[in-house]
């Protein structure tokens, strides 16, 4: 239900944050499995973005045949999930990944992760 929305403070300061530093790397992002929820929170949002970030995000419907034809339009089927309609079968394995990287580091908790986000003096809550 709408109780699930994220509130609009902490969305916009991350929105913020993404616009700032990201907006040129960002090739395509694309959206999948929205609930009726998101897809509110996401027409509320998504006018708030600049119109070259905007452009780059697809939210992939949910009738099965219209997701693998929009995804087939931006994705190589090869590279496309089993979930998604696709034919790649990886799964991504963070802490076989990054053994032996210099980023290798323990899965924080959520509320670790808050906590960090809340110390970064920019985009920390006012």
């Amino acid at each position: 239900g709408l109780s699930k929305i994220p509130p609009i403070t902490p969305t916009k300061r991350i929105l913020k944050m993404l616009q700032d530093n990201y907006p040129d790397k960002l090739g395509v992002f694309v959206i999948t499995n929205v609930s009726g929820a998101a897809q509110i929170f996401l027409n509320l949002v998504l006018p708030l973005l600049p119109t070259v970030v905007r452009q780059k995000i697809h939210i992939i419907p949910n009738d099965d045949e219209k997701r693998v034809r929009m995804m087939r339009e931006l994705v190589d089927e090869e590279y496309i999930p089993h979930f998604l309609g696709g034919k790649d079968s990886y799964q991504f394995n963070a802490n076989e990944y990054y053994k032996n990287s210099p980023y290798a580091t323990e899965i924080i908790s959520d509320e670790e992760g808050i906590r960090y986000y809340e110390t970064m003096p920019y985009y920390a809550p006012k």
